[in-house]
């Protein structure tokens, strides 16, 4: 009867690690590509999810992003680059507010049948621009997803976002910002 308990005993024991040994050995392929998708877990879930779709939406944008950030010569990506560096949360919010201005400025410039629309709206704005094939499909999907990543921002204070985070989101919205100025200042002659 002794053995039949230090066996049981020893089972009992082993049963919770082997289980989870079994599981991860069973899901070890999903739960690599997890793990690289949550390395650079900061808050949660929250910056995993932030780096996967700004991972993806670099990826689906056409002109690298990166080339933008080397031949940009303004003096405002600069700055964008610099505060990225000290504080990449303001760096994105920044980003956006430029976004949102350009566009209302974009679709008012170009906006030559009602001189009262309302563009306060940046949505608004896109609309009237893609509806009036100023703006490609392509960029009003990149302005879509910016608008997106910027609300996580927005509506998440304690999260911050690293640095290198803060740089692509920077180089994409200098895409849509170049679009963008060249659309306003089309829309002025």
């Amino acid at each position: 009867m002794e053995r039949w308990s230090f066996t049981l005993g020893i089972i009992e024991a082993i049963a919770w690690p082997g289980s989870v040994i079994f599981c991860v050995w069973m899901f070890r392929n999903e739960l690599r590509a997890l793990l690289l998708n949550l390395s650079k877990l900061r808050m949660g879930p929250v910056e995993a999810l932030f780096e996967r779709e700004l991972r993806d939406i670099t990826a689906a944008t056409p002109t690298s992003p990166s080339a933008l950030l080397e031949d940009s010569d303004s003096e405002r990506h600069k700055e964008f680059i610099k505060l990225a560096k000290r504080e990449p949360r303001s760096a994105i919010e920044r980003a956006w507010q430029e976004i949102e201005r350009l566009m209302r400025r974009a679709a008012i410039q170009n906006d030559h049948s009602s001189p009262m629309s309302d563009f306060s709206s940046p949505v608004r704005a896109m609309a009237f621009l893609l509806e009036n094939k100023k703006i490609t499909v392509s960029d009003s999907l990149l302005f879509y997803d910016l608008r997106g990543l910027h609300n996580q921002i927005a509506h998440l204070p304690d999260f911050q976002p690293r640095e290198d985070t803060a740089l692509k989101y920077i180089n994409l919205a200098a895409r849509l910002v170049a679009r963008l100025e060249n659309i306003a200042s089309v829309g002025t002659s």
